[in-house]
């Protein structure tokens, strides 16, 4: 699930995220937090064996997602989306073993009377804040540039320790699941970074692997105040033609991605529905050939 700032354009920027495993849906109601009108406002999911409770088919089940809490001032005109979805790599990529309970589904949302689906929302004027300093608890606002090698803080061909060194301590957010994947908060949408996976690393020469193993191959962010060649995230790919030599795209999940070139690195773009979600760039090394491109995509589960 994505939230999303619409402007009048239709530009969308990214604001946050959220997921929920269907079998993981058992709500800890002593850690939820709730909104007034008694709704879970942040729920709290313990993601234990003990708490698994199977989907039955053809059933009607309540599923509250957790989205991660961010702030949007909403300018005059602008909208909210929600876009829901069924995956998202390589954040929820299934494990081998979850495949065959997972292929041939279909999913139906409820949005009526007896089953209104809904997004709890909080809202409050803009007269209701007070600028502050920021303080050592809340996330970093972004900086920094994507060019070359480097994407804010972050560089490629960095170890696992220098780039959690690159951010504030307050700033790491989490694997969020990923064995091969860091989650970095910075204001609005964060940064991520991807190592190579055994999976990845077998297929490389022992000269290949030596380069690249724990370090980072692949940053990506949601954040629009990054730009990759002047394209920023929001951007519809049907428009940067000119700027950015995308080539042909690679389908991984429900998401599309282009791997346009970038000079000393590959460029990278997630899109869905013709708009790009993420930019970022990857080992240039490791995405030679539409073969091995793909190989580097699928390797982040």
């Amino acid at each position: 699930m994505q939230l999303s700032d619409v402007a009048p354009d239709g530009t969308a920027t990214p604001l946050t995220s959220g997921l929920l495993e269907g079998n993981q849906r058992a709500l800890d109601t002593s850690m939820t937090w709730y909104a007034p009108d008694g709704k879970p406002l942040l729920p709290y999911h313990p993601y234990t064996k003990v708490a698994q409770t199977a989907v039955v088919p053809g059933e009607v089940t309540r599923y509250d997602v957790e989205v991660f809490p961010t702030f949007d001032t909403l300018e005059p005109g602008h909208r909210l989306r929600v876009t829901i979805a069924t995956s998202d790599f390589p954040h929820v990529l299934p494990e081998a073993t979850q495949l065959g309970g997972l292929l041939g589904g279909v999913y139906e949302l409820e949005h009526s009377a007896t089953y209104p689906s809904s997004v709890e929302l909080p809202l409050a004027a803009a007269t209701s804040f007070t600028s502050t300093a920021p303080t050592a608890l809340g996330c970093p606002a972004a900086a920094g540039t994507l060019t070359g090698t480097k994407l804010g803080p972050v560089k490629l061909g960095m170890t696992g320790a220098q780039a959690r060194t690159a951010f504030p301590d307050s700033s790491t957010s989490s694997t969020r699941g990923r064995r091969y994947m860091d989650f970095y908060c910075l204001s609005q949408s964060g940064i991520r970074i991807g190592f190579p996976s055994p999976k990845l690393l077998r297929k490389l020469s022992r000269g290949e692997r030596a380069k690249v193993t724990g370090r980072v191959i692949l940053a990506l962010t949601a954040n629009h105040g990054y730009a990759l060649r002047g394209v920023h995230v929001g951007t519809k790919l049907s428009s940067v033609g000119r700027r950015l030599d995308v080539g042909k795209s690679y389908v991984v999940g429900l998401n599309t991605w282009y791997l346009p070139p970038n000079g000393s690195t590959t460029g990278v773009l997630k899109v869905r529905h013709n708009q790009i979600q993420e930019i970022g760039i990857a080992s240039k090394q490791l995405t030679r050939g539409r073969r091995a491109a793909m190989r580097f995509l699928r390797s982040f589960s």
